[in-house]
């Protein structure tokens, strides 16, 4: 069937408009052409020409200098518009406000000029579609109205009775259909919300049809449908809740019926294609301005429509708040001007605009609340208003290009994060009335040649350009780009903070204060160069992850007042040949020596107590490690990948595990904890009481060739006997019908030479 309605227009400012109209049409039962894909190409072809030649009407939008280059022979709008007054069409053209007609045409177009033209103006859309509608030679189908009662329903549809609401939410269920239609009614009382995270992160959806019995679309309703196309919200809409659109990046246009009140946060935050907002002139709580979103009194820029695709914008005078991630994923917006009105902007505004080059920011703001400007990472500068009192947390978070931030005097606080990962950033000054920087303020930024501090500052000062408490008890942050080989922390320090080392590649030697107490989370993390630590005797605490990859830290001594390793602390220290624990040390965290390939060896204490989970996982050059009497845990997979361990032996009075062999058992001999990866035996039994074998517990063994499991065998934990590539033969010493009753983790029996368990009775594959 050929299209009733062509629908011409050019892409520079004109495709969303054409597609509000377009889908407009289509809603109203007309046929209409719509090449998005032809025009974006830019060319005009035989499937164009045909189209117009066979249309009955002929809308031409009109954006701002849209007939500016028709002057050009070869430009296809100009085609479009030859073609249709060559072929008599009934041509109605739809202008914008800004639209003005160039003073002269080509002969060949030049009556389009002289025809009557519709003024479109968003707020008063149905209006303009009327007006449209009166001037078309084409007539509707009959089209299914979405509030018919004879409407098919989709199946598979999932019903949860709302006792707030006395009626029915709906959530997607078993329901596989594209196109969603839901119903007025479900078990004799209507539907009146979609529910909370209803149809999250379908994709297949393009089109939902909710009837005008629906009140509330919930919370993340719709979050994350990539594919969704068209929604038509209907007038019964009072409440559209947070999150409940994020992530549609293929809706393109929306429209605000006159009843919706609350429109919760980020509701349609990343919606890439969305290049339109509309709201019914009768709505009281919110309209659109330039196809955006603000509140009805225009004080509030609720949300910004991603899709316009514009390069700057200026925000309207008058407006005082910008809302949460109402600018989100930006990714062509390179420039943005706040007005002196705004005082107020929300977490998250500008976050991932990642073509952000310059933003004004009014005088008038206060607080930049948390992730404002979180990676926008072609932000070079920002000019901080004076009065400014706080930069949140994660404010230029991963800002990677920015070099330049002149903090104000009026700032006092500087969040957790403000500047993580600000590579760019080559000096930082702290002005007179900062009292208080959060922990890994200023991780990552990599640039940072010195840190100064105002004279008269009464929190901090800096000294050799690194940053202090201005008691000096507490090491702020380290200038990462401090060529110095070696560093001695100044006399009365007690605390390193968070990540003041992080990804100081210069430092090679560190000495501590005598006085120093306390080494914090992620410390000197990623030091590449850090070969040697002297740590104090008065040390009571090395955080998570304080040394991890220090990959060329070859040994340590912890001092006697540690009374626990924390997870992570050395993690990834590939270098690390040896490891002195102190007597009273009383646990080891997880994944406290993952991956110290080097480690060859360990000598526990008896004080320790416990040894957490992957705490020596990977260690491949251990080769013997002892447990002493008073270990009360061993975590999961704590000596996995340790491939080089020859034997694991365990003190003869510990009352929690034992060794059978060489290798580690609970003293009840019910579990095997860990398999001594590299002994010799090519076959082994294990003894009849065992009934657990604990995650990895055989995980890449390299000479076993064959196991025996015992009848009375409950479970085999994941990666049980994972990647034993010489393994050839598992015996079962129950039936098959037993064995089906073990319960197996995951991968059990991945990468190894068999996948067969031959039972007394017969084989299991799995």
């Amino acid at each position: 069937m050929s299209e009733q309605i062509f629908v011409s227009y050019r892409r520079d400012g004109g495709d969303v408009t054409a597609k509000l109209i377009c889908e407009a049409l289509k809603n109203r039962g007309y046929t209409v052409f719509y090449d998005y894909d032809s025009i974006c190409g830019g060319y005009f072809d035989d499937r164009i020409i045909t189209a117009i030649e066979n249309c009955n009407d002929f809308v031409l939008v009109l954006p701002k200098n849209a007939l500016d280059r028709c002057s050009n022979e070869d430009d296809w709008v100009r085609q479009e518009i030859t073609c249709a007054m060559q072929h008599g069409k009934n041509i109605i053209p739809v202008l914008a406000p800004d639209f003005v007609f160039p003073k002269e045409l080509p002969k060949d177009i030049e009556n389009v000029s002289r025809i009557n033209g519709i003024q479109f103006v968003m707020a008063f859309f149905e209006a303009v579609m009327g007006s449209i509608v009166d001037r078309l030679i084409s007539k509707p189908k009959k089209i299914i109205d979405p509030d018919d009662d004879k409407l098919k329903p989709s199946e598979g549809l999932e019903f949860k009775f709302d006792s707030d609401l006395k009626g029915y939410s709906v959530k997607m269920g078993h329901c596989t259909d594209t196109e969603i239609v839901i119903p007025k009614t479900y078990d004799g009382k209507i539907v009146v919300a979609i529910g909370h995270r209803g149809f999250k992160e379908y994709s297949a959806i393009r089109k939902v049809v909710i009837p005008n019995t629906v009140v509330k679309i919930d919370d993340g309703a719709f979050n994350g449908c990539s594919m969704l196309e068209e929604v038509t919200i209907p007038d019964s809409v009072t409440e559209i809740g947070g999150w409940a659109f994020y992530g549609c990046t293929s809706l393109r246009y929306v429209i605000i019926p006159k009843n919706v009140c609350v429109i919760g946060k980020r509701a349609f935050t990343g919606c890439a294609s969305l290049g339109l907002f509309s709201v019914d002139a009768e709505n009281n709580a919110f309209c659109a301005v330039d196809g955006h979103l603000f509140t009805k009194n225009k004080q509030k820029l609720v949300a910004y429509a991603l899709g316009k695709k514009e390069t700057a914008y200026v925000v309207p005078d008058g407006v005082k708040e910008i809302a949460d991630s109402a600018f989100a994923h930006s990714d062509e917006l390179e420039s943005i001007t706040i007005p002196d009105s705004v005082t107020d902007i929300s977490s998250d505004a500008f976050y991932q605009c990642s073509a952000l080059k310059n933003v004004t920011l009014s005088k008038n703001v206060r607080i930049i609340n948390e992730d404002c400007f979180r990676e926008c990472t072609s932000l070079e500068s920002i000019d901080l208003p004076e009065g400014i009192t706080c930069i949140g947390k994660g404010t230029f978070y991963k800002c990677s290009n920015l070099k330049y931030a002149d903090i104000p005097n009026s700032v006092r606080e500087l969040g957790k994060w403000a500047f993580y990962e600000c590579r760019s950033l080559e000096k930082i000054v702290i002005p007179q009335n900062v009292q208080a920087i959060d922990a890994r303020a200023f991780t990552k930024c990599m640039a940072v040649q010195y840190f100064s501090v105002d004279a008269d500052n009464k929190y901090f000062r800096a000294v050799d350009g690194n940053l202090y408490t201005k008691d000096m008890r507490t090491l702020v942050a380290y200038a990462p780009e401090n060529k110095n080989e070696s560093f001695v922390l100044p006399a009365g320090v007690q605390n390193i903070e968070d990540s003041a080392f992080s990804e100081c590649r210069y430092i090679k030697y560190f000495t501590a204060s005598k006085e120093l107490m306390k080494i914090g989370d992620f410390a000197f993390d990623a030091c590449s160069g850090l070969e040697r630590v002297m740590l104090s005797k008065c040390m009571s605490h090395i955080g998570s992850n304080a040394f991890k990859r220090c990959v060329r830290l070859d040994s340590m001594v912890i001092p006697k007042g540690i009374t626990c390793i924390s997870d992570d602390a050395f993690r990834e220290c590939s270098a690390l040949k040896s490891v002195t624990l102190p007597r009273g040390l009383l646990g080891i965290g997880e994944s406290a020596f993952y991956n110290c390939t080097s480690l060859e060896d360990v000598s526990l204490p008896d004080s320790d107590t416990d040894i957490g989970k992957w705490a020596f996982y990977g260690c491949a050059s251990l080769k013997n490690i002892t447990i002493p009497k008073n270990v009360k845990y061993i975590g999961a997979r704590a000596l996995s990948m340790c491939t080089k361990l020859e034997s694991i032996r365990v003190s003869a009075f510990n009352k929690n595990y034992c060794s059978q062999g060489k290798h580690l058992y609970t003293k009840d001999m019910k579990t095997i904890v860990a398999y001594a990866l590299a002994s010799k035996e090519i076959s082994y039994e294990l003894p009849d009481s065992v009934k657990r074998i604990e995650d990895s517990a055989f995980s890449h063994s390299v000479n076993l060739m064959s196991v025996t499991l015992p009848r009375d065998l409950e479970s085999i934990g994941e990666f049980g006997l994972y990647d034993c590539k010489s393994l050839k033969q598992i015996n079962y010493k129950g039936t098959v019908y037993s064995w089906k009753s073990i319960l197996l983790g995951k991968s059990v029996l991945t990468k190894s030479g068999t996948n067969k368990i031959t039972c007394t009775d017969g084989t299991v594959d799995i």
